[in-house]
């Protein structure tokens, strides 16, 4: 059983400190695959405009049911969630609530992207944050690297973000399809694979954000994968690993890894609630935290697979 989705978000294109978002768009399907054949069970798809101050203006959807018109006037970015909660809950599990759910943190790579443009255009980049940003992460954990560099007013330790690797391969059903981007356009993607075999449920997942360089190089600015095991019964994971590919403080970022392992023990039937309470501060990435959260799809999409006999 495969999940896949995607949303791009599309900038004002330009080097300015502040970002104006214009637009949301992107798409989810569910796979099975069989010795015999790949069927496609489910899909979604959502398409967001923004007003100048960073609200939803307005939205389509498909399936057309739970209605997010409700959505109407919330703001794209972290804070979305609260603010959508009822949507959430009502769409918890399926292709178009992941989507919803990934409005939270789909916008994240815009602000490098910006970084980007200015280095094209050889702008210096502006004071690095300051204080306000300490210990809510791994990356700005008291004590590291790009802390103590942002208290002395000093560049951040961020490495050239590599080129995007190909998600597809030789299989053409692999993933959804994905329109190509611009360079005013981030996207983040997601695939989440589940299999059982002995009684267990084994997971694959991965999500990457991407950037667009002004030469229309595509970037990789977050990339997290996870292997889970859990157990086919209860759905209690019995072991996660999460593995850093691309984060923006090599240096710190990575340490955030080994918070997963808070998981263990714990069923997926509630992780997007209990997620942020297991890994949280300066041991957390709100990017890994929001690829354990989707760990919870596995209570729907485990009923594809074949009974255990």
């Amino acid at each position: 059983m495969r999940r896949t989705a995607h949303l791009d978000v599309t900038r004002v294109p330009g080097v300015a400190a502040a970002i104006t978002l214009t637009a949301v768009r992107g798409a989810a399907r569910d796979l099975v695959t069989s010795a015999a054949s790949d069927e496609t069970v489910g899909g979604a798809t959502l398409a967001i405009t923004l007003d100048p101050k960073g609200a939803i203006a307005t939205v389509e959807q498909t399936p057309p049911h739970p209605s997010c018109a409700d959505i109407v006037g919330a703001p794209v970015g972290f804070a979305i969630r609260s603010h959508i909660k009822h949507l959430l809950q009502a769409t918890t599990g399926s292709l178009l609530g992941l989507l919803l759910d990934d409005l939270s943190g789909a916008a994240a790579p815009t602000g490098y992207a910006t970084m980007r443009d200015r280095r094209f255009a050889r702008i210096e980049e502006p004071r690095p944050p300051q204080a306000n940003q300490i210990d809510v992460c791994a990356g700005w954990r008291a004590g590291g690297l790009p802390a103590r560099r942002a208290g002395a007013g000093e560049p951040v330790p961020t490495d050239e973000p590599f080129e995007a690797p190909p998600l597809l391969g030789d299989d053409d059903a692999a993933w959804h399809e994905m329109g190509p981007l611009e360079p005013s356009q981030t996207r983040r993607v997601r695939r989440l694979d589940i299999a059982t075999n002995l009684g267990k449920v084994h997971v694959d997942a991965m999500f990457r954000d991407v950037s667009v360089d002004p030469d229309r190089t595509e970037r990789v600015v977050h990339e997290y994968a996870l292997r889970a095991v859990l157990d086919r019964t209860t759905l209690t994971i019995l072991e996660v690993e999460a593995e850093p590919r691309a984060l923006p403080f090599p240096t710190d970022c990575p340490l955030a890894a080994a918070s997963a392992s808070a998981l263990v023990g714990h069923t997926v039937h509630d992780l997007r609630q209990t997620v942020r309470a297991l890994s949280r501060g300066p041991a957390s990435c709100t990017h890994l935290n929001d690829l354990l959260r989707s760990l919870a799809d596995v209570t729907v999409l485990v009923n594809y697979l074949p009974a255990p006999q």
